[in-house]
């Protein structure tokens, strides 16, 4: 009987798959499960994939091409561990010490979700490796809103199996933002998170990876996908600061670029339909949408340059 599942969704980079396999310690009570989204041929060697002939590791193929969230709810069917931890493909653990938390024997009865601590270059201000305190300890988080703040990605926590099954919590089956929803339905059922006060993860930022893919269809995804989750927390009233939340989500990265976005589909698909979403933002976030309907209107004759036009 497993322990704990890890789950991981794979793309096209079959030797940071590796890295990722070769960082989780090999044990008994850890199933490894890979599934791959429809890899290509010419970049990976299918018979020699990384994870075949390692101990406890699971891997499937599927051909719909679906995406990271499609990957991870496969791998959700397969999983057999009480608790369920995530990784994406170009990341990894710090073996030693997610080694050290499985032998820790902590307590754990009575949470639904523990958190990490997790490195990121992107993530730390003074461009120091954001460790914190590196003790193995575990406290019971009462801020809800900071830690769903911070801990958003499905690789930052270690989930209760059978909270996600009572409550059907799965990944959004699209290609940018598949883990919003996710989070936000913990969020709203979970009645008990934990942290520790551990650096348990390496989160890579990778050029080519899906989050630095600046595209109409990248914004256009984000943005439902926010819009969505946002109508899941409203009638639960959590307090969670719109302008550090939704718009960063929407965008990724800033007010201006999701502007941007609303000034390129005004362009190519016409004012009524890219208003739709811009005012539906406004009304979530509470801000007046007139300001900036009238600077549209007075940039949109010069912003014909800036875009192409759709072929026709």
């Amino acid at each position: 009987m497993y322990k704990y599942s890890v789950i991981i969704p794979h793309y096209n980079i079959p030797e940071l798959l590796q890295r990722c396999l070769d960082s989780i310690p090999e044990r008994d009570d850890v199933q490894v499960i890979v599934v791959d989204d429809n890899s290509d041929s010419s970049k990976v060697d299918f018979e020699k994939f990384p994870g075949l002939k390692r101990p406890n590791t699971e891997v499937y193929f599927t051909k719909e091409g679906r995406g990271a969230g499609y990957a991870r709810n496969v791998g959700l069917k397969h999983a057999k561990g009480e608790w369920i931890l995530f990784a994406d493909a170009d990341d990894h653990f710090y073996q030693s010490n997610l080694e050290q938390f499985f032998d820790s024997g902590i307590n754990l009865d009575g949470y639904d979700v523990v958190v990490w601590n997790f490195s990121s270059e992107e993530l730390n201000e003074d461009g120091s490796p954001l460790e914190g305190e590196k003790g193995l300890k575990l406290w019971e988080c009462r801020d809800l809103v900071q830690i769903y703040n911070r801990y958003l990605p499905p690789w930052a926590k270690m989930v209760r199996r059978s909270l996600l099954e009572a409550k059907n919590i799965q990944f959004e089956e699209v290609r940018f933002a598949n883990d919003m929803r996710f989070s936000v339905l913990l969020a709203i059922n979970i009645s008990h998170y934990a942290h520790l006060n551990q650096c348990i993860y390496d989160y890579e930022v990778r050029e080519g990876s899906l989050k630095h893919i600046q595209s109409l269809s990248n914004y256009r995804c984000r943005l439902n996908v926010a819009l969505s989750a946002s109508k899941l927390l409203l009638p639960f009233n959590m307090p969670i600061n719109p302008n550090s939340w939704q718009l960063e989500n929407i965008c990724r990265y800033s007010y201006f670029q999701f502007l941007y976005y609303v000034l390129k589909e005004w362009h190519i698909l016409g004012k009524k339909y890219a208003m739709a979403d811009y005012n539906a933002v406004c009304e979530i976030i509470g801000m007046n949408p007139n300001p900036i309907v009238c600077l549209v209107d007075k940039m949109r004759v010069n912003f014909g340059a800036l875009v192409r036009k759709p072929l026709k």
